[in-house]
């Protein structure tokens, strides 16, 4: 029989080589830790207001509503008044300069008949 070679360990170069792997760990984790330190610092102090307008903006919205009106209805049900949306367009002659171009310019947004038109010159 021939005797069997046993190995033995190298105790203090695998603790060594344990070390080194567990410095380089910590170090990457202190560095990841620092990244995001940082990160949280730029954006919770250097930019603060820019995210608290966002904020706000996001809180507050102001969203218009029409009121609805009811309909009139006799006792069988039958309406008789609807609702619509009516709009009144003034012109103060004192406040612009030439009224003829301020009602060109309009007749191109909304229509102005001939007969406003008139109306307009006689009420000045």
């Amino acid at each position: 029989m021939s005797p069997v070679k046993a190995e033995l360990k190298d105790y203090q170069r695998e603790f060594y080589a344990f070390r080194k792997r567990l410095t380089v760990g910590a170090v990457f984790f202190v560095l990841l830790f620092l990244l995001l330190l940082s990160r949280f610092v730029y954006l919770q102090v250097l930019q603060r207001d820019h995210y608290r307008t966002l904020a706000e903006n996001n809180r507050i919205s102001i969203v218009p509503i029409v009121p609805s009106r009811g309909l009139i209805l006799d006792r069988n049900g039958v309406v008789l008044a609807h609702n619509f949306s009516a709009y009144t367009l003034e012109i103060t002659p004192s406040k612009v300069k030439s009224l003829r171009k301020t009602i060109d310019a309009l007749s191109k947004i909304v229509e102005i008949t001939p007969l406003d038109r008139k109306r307009f010159k006689k009420l000045r």
